[in-house]
């Protein structure tokens, strides 16, 4: 979208023109709610979720290059709202307070690789 814009200097009315920003609320609004379900690699993660698409076709979707699917933004809201009616994220992150003191970062974090193996069938990197 281009803007006019008038401008004043030495007496004289400038008219020009700039490239303008439009920001699409439903974009903006896919984009915050995959940083939330996915706050760590999210392109990668939206794209194993949405059936393995390429990884590039997903950080465009996120970005608002290119429109996501239906399909996708259906996913990315019933995933948020379920986040955020269970609470999920808010216990794992109470049960890691409880046994930050007493654990390694890295034994958290194998065991964490390990669900994750578990429910994905993906090899945590």
């Amino acid at each position: 979208m281009r803007d006019i814009i008038l401008a004043k200097a030495a007496g004289t009315i400038l008219v020009l023109e700039a490239d303008v920003a439009t920001v699409d609320p439903e974009q903006d609004a896919f984009e915050q709610d995959v940083l939330f379900i996915f706050p760590n690699s999210p392109a990668s993660r939206l794209a194993r979720a949405c059936g393995g698409v390429n990884h590039r076709t997903a950080q465009k979707w996120i970005s608002g290059q290119i429109t996501p699917p239906a399909d996708v933004k259906a996913y990315v809201r019933a995933q948020k709202a379920e986040l955020t009616r269970t609470g999920f994220h808010r216990e794992v992150e109470k049960l890691l307070a409880q046994h930050a003191g007493n654990l390694d970062g890295e034994v958290v974090a194998a065991q964490l690789a390990r669900f994750y193996e578990e429910i994905t069938a993906y090899k945590a990197q």
